[in-house]
């Protein structure tokens, strides 16, 4: 039974990604492709990092389905879970991207993710998931699918609780590779997030704020790119599995800040998202 709601919840989330129209701005190509490269940073942010009713289990696999959207780009997220025992767990993710300036669609850069849990939520120090994450350049970068770039991000998430509010906090580090498709060497990013969230009897609401830094961007050619730093506030909630049988994510990304030297218009899209997840 899990398994058809969580199929037909996927469907609508499907279908909803491809009704975008086509977009014709001059900016669309940069804009999506800066989704595709900080999808990690994005996602680790929009999660709720550490799900204590699903990564306290000895073993297990779990499956999701998550649709980020913005103006230029859809993204369906895809994580399959193993749960090795109570601390670790192996992570894979399958994107599917619609690309709304390219109208094309299609696999996105697939990322395998290794996690340790420690701690607990109501300890000092809380809980503390350490990640560390591979992203194979699998999606047509040529087609506005992928980085084109392979990259490891290294990720720690705590979460402390205080009564009926729960403090969240995300560092992550993401080295990025080199394009062959163009020669691009993309620059380094770095992210930092703090949020709290409250409990409540059929829903957890929760506010973010992210800090995004990414490094210039060097062209074979000799020239550069200038980095970027994004400041963006999240508003979302989290259902109760009793609510609908199973947790529902949702919520949506404002932009507070962007500062690129070359003044393109990236990173600004209001972004929305909703995801979910179930145990098999």
């Amino acid at each position: 039974k899990k398994v058809l709601l969580f199929s037909a919840l996927t469907s609508s989330l499907f279908c909803a990604c491809l009704s975008h129209g086509p977009c014709t701005e001059e900016n669309g190509y940069a804009e999506a492709m800066l989704l595709i490269q900080d999808f990690g940073a994005i996602e680790s942010t929009i999660n709720n990092n550490i799900d204590t009713h699903i990564t306290t289990q000895e073993s297990g696999t779990t499956i999701g389905s998550q649709l980020i959207s913005s103006k230029k780009l859809s993204l369906i997220n895809i994580p399959l879970t193993f749960k090795l025992d109570s601390k670790l767990a192996l992570k894979v993710a399958l994107p599917i991207i619609y690309n709304d300036f390219y109208e094309t669609s299609g696999i996105g850069d697939i990322r395998t993710t290794l996690d340790y849990l420690h701690g607990n939520i109501e300890a000092p120090y809380g809980i503390q998931l350490i990640q560390a994450t591979y992203s194979l350049a699998s999606g047509k970068a040529a087609k506005g699918l992928g980085s084109g770039a392979n990259a490891i991000t290294l990720s720690h998430s705590v979460q402390k609780a205080y009564g009926r509010y729960t403090a969240l906090a995300n560092l992550n580090y993401t080295l990025n590779g080199t394009s062959p498709l163009y020669g691009i060497e993309y620059g380094n990013s770095l992210q930092v997030m703090f949020g709290i969230q409250s409990k409540l009897d059929l829903f957890t609401p929760n506010v973010k704020v992210n800090f995004i830094s990414k490094e210039s961007d060097y062209i074979a050619i000799g020239n550069s790119k200038n980095g970027m730093n994004d400041v963006n506030l999240f508003i979302g909630a989290k259902s109760e599995p009793k609510l609908l049988g199973y947790p529902v994510n949702l919520g949506i990304k404002l932009p507070l800040y962007h500062n690129e030297q070359d003044n393109a218009p990236t990173g600004r899209s209001i972004l929305l998202y909703i995801g979910t997840q179930t145990v098999l």
